[in-house]
């Protein structure tokens, strides 16, 4: 796993922590994708199944953005963090 990778891995881990609503997932496998272009870190606990709601948290605590928890049939499936430099890979000089 390149180091950036782990890094932005423990960082997510690290928000996952931070988070009550989120806490029972800090041990999960997750998948996550940065989308440069929206500032917008997406992490996926269940890839095999779309969310049918989505619900924005009062609680962020590490993430240094707006939460958006992800939820199908009740169950949280994943989150996303808005404006969020997490996850943003660093530029090799």
């Amino acid at each position: 796993m390149p180091d950036d990778e782990f890094y932005i891995r423990e960082k997510i881990r690290s928000v996952i922590r931070s988070i009550p609503a989120l806490t029972q997932f800090q041990f999960h496998d997750f998948e996550f994708l940065y989308d440069s272009d929206e500032q917008i870190l997406h992490v996926v606990f269940n890839p095999e199944q779309d969310a049918d709601d989505s619900v924005f948290l009062e609680e962020f605590g590490e993430a240094d953005g707006n939460v958006l928890v992800h939820t199908a049939n009740g169950i949280v499936v994943g989150f996303s963090i808005l404006d969020t430099q997490i996850g943003r890979p660093n530029p090799k000089l």
